[in-house]
């Protein structure tokens, strides 16, 4: 791969082949640049879903600018290992764009496992949109979309600088210690008010 050479020759026979191209995309991915990007946004209509699975994850690691369109179609898409894709990359993007692109998958998709990739993603992500999304969707008619929604909340809840607190709180509770209950909780407040 430190052959000039051997990004042409890999593209040539990525673009020429009509087996699986996955371990063809993750290496062009490792050792490619803009012009592999270029080649995987022209070949991306052709491609399996795990081969755009793997080009999504290629466009990220590559930097691209096409990958969050891309990941937002393949948010609404009806295959999990392309919706995993998008979800992850734009996780770890974590910009306002990108935390849109779930917030809006996760309204307009009717499939439980993408509810399931969205809501980890906006739970990690855990911004004030993020919150705003899963909160909405903690509301929603659907029991699975409900479930996510309140999982990811959970896990925003326990990594917040003030779910020490509440942890605390309950073991005084648990010990009818109401004084010492009431002040961990409003300490937690305190520290998070989202909480």
């Amino acid at each position: 791969t430190k052959d000039p050479r051997a990004v042409p020759l890999l593209l040539k026979h990525f673009v020429n082949n009509s087996g699986s191209r996955s371990t063809l995309i993750t290496l062009l991915q490792q050792v490619g640049d803009q012009s592999v990007a270029a080649v995987f946004i022209k070949e991306y209509p052709k491609l399996s879903e795990y081969e755009k699975a793997a080009v999504l994850k290629g466009l990220f690691q590559l930097q691209s600018p096409e990958f969050k369109k891309l990941a937002g179609e393949a948010l609404l898409s009806k295959h999990s290992s392309m919706v995993s894709a998008a979800a992850q990359g734009l996780q770890e993007d974590g910009g306002p764009a990108a935390t849109k692109l779930l917030v809006d998958a996760l309204e307009k998709s009717t499939h439980s496992s993408t509810w399931s990739y969205v809501s980890n993603a906006l739970g990690s992500i855990g911004s004030a949109e993020a919150r705003l999304a899963l909160v909405k969707a903690r509301g929603a008619s659907d029991s699975n979309k409900q479930n996510y929604a309140k999982n990811a909340l959970r896990s925003m809840s326990q990594r917040s600088p003030g779910y020490q607190y509440i942890y605390q709180a309950r073991n005084y509770v648990k010990q009818k210690n109401w004084k010492m209950a009431v002040t961990q909780y409003t300490q937690a407040v305190s520290a998070d008010d989202t909480l």
